[in-house]
């Protein structure tokens, strides 16, 4: 139809024509009318990503021939709502596909309690209050109740631990990290089973999401937590959510479900001190009857500095030297049994030389030409997308910036400027490239 080929027209000169091949030009127009179009995605990850970046656009820019606004309906392949030709004439069918659907929690560790979680004295008060929040009658007291703490600080084991302690009292939990809620939310839509979502979602007593930052950007899933959100506090119902981020700190989330997120009590933690940390160790060869000379446990305290990774790293030392039938007495033979994971969490720390190769890939350059000199446009969104993560990502300083790209640290705020600003506007192409690095340099 001449309305839509003219918008994805008019989406090529602002997104590119690539953009728009592959998002756009592969969805397949099933029927219209004088207001309505109706089409079909291959697939329910396609269709999310029409509802994140193109929604908003069509909405404003489809127009018929007596310039009013062309509503469009786009369901995936096999799934919800298709145009049938019946009788002569064309209905809206709601097709559900027979495939069970499950709303699961995310797998518990057992040995997460709070009895086994090691106490400093900063996280006393947050360790408490989580402990009494178990208390029947104290549930939904402070609503939404927010946990903030860095990687490593014990976030998941006291959500885990809670999640425990609320089920043997009786409470139907679901504990979620943010990456698994939107999982279940596209598989829903695919399969048709929006109705089974919403239920097991609204139906609870605690909902329990982990990172909540991972919401950013992810337009369909932050309106689908919106109407949780609202449907389980209005019937008193406890969410606890956690992230490394503040509220005002979260970025690329819709401001009237950040505002919610500020309703209940912030709880802090701070993540283990290296005497903490030292102790947790100890504890842990203790209880494993397992001598630890100092001089290994300065490297796996220097080597693993998440307390997450270096209980792995200890348990591998342990189960290594026994299946090797290896003893060690210094850094150099623990060294060797850990060779492969200490040059794995070597790979996990994230760098400017990493941020700039993998946004080089992302933009199909070299190094050299996302470095070098060049204005035009294949070449500068690049380098000032590479800023913007050794800004946000790292926190670098704006002088240190330009020492990396070898710029004056004006041309650094204006280059991240103008990628924030693209962000704001929820611009398709940037935030796709983004989002395909941002993968890349996550930790697998």
């Amino acid at each position: 139809m001449q309305a839509w080929d003219q918008f994805l027209n008019e989406l090529e000169r602002e997104l590119g024509q690539k953009t728009v091949q592959k998002w756009l030009r592969t969805l397949k127009v099933v029927h219209f009318d004088a207001c309505n179009l109706y089409l079909e995605a291959p697939d329910a990850f396609q269709m999310l990503w029409f509802e994140e970046h193109i929604r908003k656009k069509a909405s404003r820019s489809l127009k018929n021939n007596n310039f009013r606004p062309i509503k469009v309906h786009l369901t995936a392949s096999g799934s919800d709502s298709r145009i049938k030709e019946k009788r002569g004439r064309k209905v809206t069918k709601e097709i559900k596909s027979d495939e069970p659907f499950y709303i699961a929690s995310d797998p518990l560790d057992v040995k997460s309690s709070f009895d086994a979680y090691l106490i400093s004295e900063e996280n006393s008060y947050p360790l408490q209050f989580l402990k009494q929040l178990t208390s029947l009658g104290r549930l939904a007291s402070f609503n939404p109740l927010y946990l903030l703490g860095e990687k490593g600080s014990g976030k998941t084991h006291l959500l885990m631990a809670l999640c425990v302690a609320l089920k043997e009292k009786g409470h139907a939990v679901h504990f979620v990290h943010t990456e698994s809620f939107t999982e279940h939310f596209i598989s829903a839509i695919r399969l048709g089973k929006m109705e089974q979502f919403r239920h097991a979602y609204r139906t609870i007593d605690v909902l329990i999401l982990d990172d909540i930052h991972l919401l950013a950007r992810r337009n369909a899933t932050q309106e689908e937590l919106f109407h949780t959100f609202n449907a389980l506090h209005s019937r008193g119902k406890q969410i606890i959510l956690a992230s490394s981020l503040s509220p005002s700190q979260l970025q690329d989330i819709e401001p009237r479900l950040v505002s919610r997120f500020e309703w209940g009590l912030l709880l802090t933690l701070k993540p283990l001190s290296l005497p903490k940390r030292r102790e947790l160790l100890s504890l842990r060869a203790s209880n494993a009857h397992f001598p630890l000379p100092d001089e290994i446990a300065d490297l796996l305290l220097s080597s693993f500095p998440n307390v997450e990774s270096l209980l792995v790293a200890f348990d591998a030392l342990i189960l290594r030297s026994e299946e090797q039938q290896q003893s060690f007495q210094d850094r150099e033979s623990a060294e060797r049994l850990l060779k492969d994971l200490l040059a794995q969490e070597n790979e996990k720390r994230l760098t400017p030389e990493k941020i700039i190769i993998s946004v080089a890939h992302a933009f199909d350059l070299q190094k050299e030409e996302l470095m070098g000199r060049a204005q035009t446009k294949e070449c500068s969104l690049p380098r000032q997308l590479a800023m913007y993560l050794c800004r946000k990502e790292l926190k670098r300083s704006f002088k240190e910036i330009g020492r990396i790209f070898h710029r004056d640290h004006s041309t650094v705020i204006s280059g991240i400027r103008k990628i924030q600003k693209k962000l704001d506007k929820q611009d398709a192409f940037l935030s796709t490239s983004l989002s395909q690095v941002q993968k890349w340099l996550k930790p697998s």
